[in-house]
């Protein structure tokens, strides 16, 4: 058994991420209230707030707290916000709940509309909700502190963001190609379906909607935690299916409702 199966659940090395993810937020907006304007050498117009820099890495660490806790990292978010209320006061609370909810949005609609693969909407959705919650968040804080809705610091805050968003993408590809390597394993030799069974997976597995019946079919559920790991799993498993045997899966396991072309999707080998 690995150290790590033995960490009793109410360990805090089990949520080390999320804990840091509650307290880095509430620091680095109180870290715009007083950190020092940097000017770049030879550019005395370019001031911008250090502290931009880092926002990207708030970024990073959400990601590894979705894989503590899942969905509820949500909670997560609610409690910095909160820590942000007491520490730097309510303009700059909502301000970034404000930017939270906008980069959430266009995640969902991205998630929701598009058939991109996850690595690819984590790019595309820091891309387009970087310059917006950025903007939103920094007209908040300019209520706090003067000079901080400004292009530099607009232009670093994007900038750092989207470094975070790189760093999120390869992890995220990394995932999945070992992910894509175990399940190539295990269609290759059957005596490594141990691989499969250590995740305590039903054979045949479940449809995503009965595995886990509290996830909406476009919920960010399926991206984050124990949701994204079954979807995944699930697609590889379904796809290695014969075709009598998906017909008769099919049958026996019929699309409820807002799930329908499910099946059709999921059939798909790339």
């Amino acid at each position: 058994m690995s150290t790590e199966n033995r960490l009793p659940k109410t360990s805090l090395r089990t949520v080390k991420y999320t804990l840091l993810y509650i307290l880095l937020i509430p620091f680095i907006n109180w870290s715009f209230t007083w950190a020092p304007m940097v000017n770049l050498p030879g550019l005395a117009a370019w001031a911008f707030n250090p502290v931009t820099i880092v926002t990207g890495l708030v970024l990073v660490v959400r990601d590894f707290s979705q894989r503590e806790i899942g969905h509820e990292v949500l909670l997560a978010m609610a409690i910095a916000l909160g820590l942000t209320y007491v520490t730097s006061g309510g303009a700059l609370a909502l301000a970034s709940g404000a930017a939270f909810l906008i980069s959430e949005l266009v995640d969902y609609a991205l998630f929701t509309f598009t058939k991109y693969k996850l690595s690819t909407r984590v790019l595309l959705s820091s891309a387009l909700a970087a310059p917006i919650d950025t903007t939103a968040f920094l007209y908040g804080a300019s209520f706090i502190r003067e000079d901080q809705l400004t292009a530099p610091n607009i232009i670093m805050s994007v900038a750092g963001k989207m470094v975070g968003a790189i760093v999120i993408w390869w992890l995220i590809r990394q995932r999945m190609e070992k992910r894509q390597e175990i399940m190539s394993q295990i269609s290759k030799d059957p005596l490594n379906d141990i691989e499969m069974n250590e995740k305590n997976y039903p054979d045949p597995m479940q449809p995503p909607w009965k595995a886990f019946p509290e996830i909406e079919r476009f919920s960010i559920g399926w991206r984050m935690g124990g949701g994204e790991d079954y979807w995944h799993d699930y697609h590889s498993w379904f796809r290695k299916l014969k075709t009598v045997e998906m017909i008769d899966y099919v049958k026996n396991n019929p699309e409820p409702e807002n799930w329908e072309g499910f099946y059709a999707i999921a059939a798909k080998r790339n």
